[in-house]
């Protein structure tokens, strides 16, 4: 089938006259109205000879990529996702680690106040707190057998130490604190523990004065606990000699049982 065209002229609702393109295949007639513009005058469409501004066809945009970035074109002015993804400027980089580097890799390198991993003191460490809500944490208790004090028994077993006489015996050969001591006196008559701060080569009884002279009734005993800052402390040595009296050089008729507390 073949149409032939023939421009006509017909007015419209102004009374104007349009002009209009009458299609013909010999038989019916078909009308095609032209695009006008605002003024009346008719657009002419794009065609790929035909690219000119006022062209309104998708052509145009396809083709008007003035300003956009390129390989060549990465200008600051160019508003193409290629730029941004070339405009790396100031980014760290495996060689580029500056403090000024606002990357996340500077992040990860940057690992100088991060403590290292292990035990370390209280101002090295990181500090914790414990939640609210946070359920009750087991707690494994363990004895501290380190530090504790020391003692020192006569008791005139065999392999032990003899029971106390007038022979004056070193408790503790250096400097230390008392920290408590029972006597026992098996015998029929009081006797008197003397107690010395000072070397046991040092002392003479009957002539040196005791530090503590402490009394033991007959058939019975004496004893004394001292907690805390109620130590008792020798500067030089704990030394101590059994006495029928409170500062002389006499052998008591029963040697006296010893348990004493230092350190």
């Amino acid at each position: 089938m073949t149409f032939t065209s023939n421009p006509i002229t017909v007015k419209d609702s102004a009374a104007a006259d349009k002009s209009i393109i009458a299609y013909n295949d010999g038989t019916s007639s078909a009308f095609a109205h032209p695009l006008l513009d605002s003024t009346g005058a008719i657009i002419s469409p794009a065609t790929s000879g035909n690219q000119t501004a006022g062209n309104a066809s998708l052509a145009t945009i396809a083709t008007n990529t003035s300003g956009l970035a390129t390989a060549t074109a990465q200008a600051a002015g160019n508003s193409s996702l290629a730029s941004i993804a070339t405009n790396t400027t100031g980014a760290a980089t495996a060689a580029a680690q500056a403090t000024g580097n606002s990357s996340l890799a500077s992040v990860a390198t940057n690992t100088a106040n991060i403590p290292a991993k292990g035990q370390a003191t209280m101002a090295n460490s990181l500090p914790i707190a414990i939640a609210s809500d946070q359920p009750a944490v087991p707690v494994a208790m363990t004895a501290n057998t380190a530090g504790g004090t020391s003692t020192f028994c006569a008791n005139g077993a065999a392999g032990g130490n003899a029971l106390l006489t007038s022979t004056p015996v070193a408790v503790k050969a250096s400097a230390g604190n008392l920290y408590g001591f029972d006597f026992v006196n098996t015998g029929n008559a009081a006797a008197y523990v003397q107690i010395f701060d000072l070397a046991v080569g040092s002392v003479t009884l009957g002539t040196t004065a005791p530090k503590l002279s402490k009394w033991v009734p007959a058939g019975g005993s004496w004893e004394e606990k001292f907690g805390g800052e109620g130590k008792i402390s020798f500067a030089n040595a704990i030394v101590m000699a059994a006495t029928s009296t409170p500062s002389g050089s006499t052998t008591p008729a029963t040697g006296i049982l010893a348990n004493v507390t230092f350190k």
